[in-house]
């Protein structure tokens, strides 16, 4: 492999590591707390930390020609996304939560499709058809498995729709100029400060219950630093250097890890359910990976 992709390589596959952990480590914080308790630390502190690493890069007088958009992005991109995928965690397993996330590519191409900017083709729409089916399908058997709610499989799922609308804001405002680690700050800062305003008192419980034990602290330090800002700076790496098909494909290694991780921590083991919908939206989402691929080539 050449050496300047070697490091880009393993950056996306610790960022899938530093995810696929997430999953679980997240699922237990929110055992006893309030989903957006967790979104609004990691978005007012890890935002902070992103802004000031990249302070440099903050052009006010372009940042406030953006005002609205700004606000909007912070809404959907991180309060939206982050209530209906905390929310939909707290009510489902750990790994249909990084099982599903794996439709990432599926929602993508569905959305490009639908607004006219792909055509479809049999191949595409196969891929898309057959990984909404294999969605549809662990939700359904999700209701025969004491104490998961199919409800929470579906905020997973769509969690990614209400972020692709967010990503149309942020594409708008890169193009315009404001570098994308501006944008992110902003985006996890505003979220994380909507949050805390529906979150309320529980943030603060959070915040004491995070130093209250020495598991509580590192469980926290993980969720705030490592899958918030280390994650974020790695993928940010990744992608000047690597084209998005390449990153998508790890994520494709969460499941696996998640899987162990929760095992490792909990003692869970994975259902078949989920293996087999992992299958259908793993074929699926390959399937329109390549049609795309074959679309840039053409």
């Amino acid at each position: 492999m050449n050496k300047n992709k070697l490091l880009p390589v393993l950056s996306c596959f610790l960022v899938t590591v530093i995810f696929s952990i997430h999953f679980v480590v997240a699922k237990q914080v929110l055992q006893d707390h309030h989903p957006l308790a967790l979104t609004s630390l990691r978005g007012i502190i890890g935002g902070i930390l992103v802004l000031g690493i990249f302070y440099k890069k903050i052009e006010w007088p372009l940042l406030s020609q953006f005002k609205l958009k700004l606000f909007f992005i912070g809404a959907l991109g991180f309060f939206g996304n982050q209530l209906l995928f905390m929310s939909g965690l707290k009510m489902t397993t750990a790994l249909n939560a990084s099982i599903i996330t794996n439709a990432v590519p599926l929602v993508t191409a569905s959305l490009a499709v639908f607004m006219g900017l792909e055509s479809s083709g049999f191949k595409k729409f196969g891929g898309i058809l057959l990984g909404f089916l294999s969605v549809l399908y662990i939700m359904f058997q999700s209701q025969s498995v004491e104490g998961i709610n199919w409800l929470g499989d579906l905020l997973v799922f769509s969690n990614m729709f209400v972020f692709a609308i967010a990503i149309v804001f942020i594409k708008q405002l890169t193009s315009a100029g404001v570098h994308y680690a501006v944008v992110s700050g902003f985006m996890m800062v505003i979220g994380g400060v909507l949050s805390s305003f529906i979150a309320g008192a529980d943030t603060y419980e959070l915040l004491y219950w995070s130093i209250s034990t020495q598991s509580s602290l590192l469980m926290m330090v993980f969720e705030v630093i490592v899958s918030t800002i280390i994650a974020y700076l790695l993928n940010f790496y990744a992608l000047k250097h690597l084209v998005p098909s390449k990153i998508t494909i790890f994520i494709y290694l969460q499941p696996f890890i998640t899987a162990l991780t929760s095992f490792y921590l909990t003692g869970e083991l994975p259902a078949v359910a989920s293996w087999v919908a992992f299958v259908g939206i793993l074929v699926g989402g390959l399937l329109v990976l390549q049609s795309r691929e074959k679309v840039s080539l053409t």
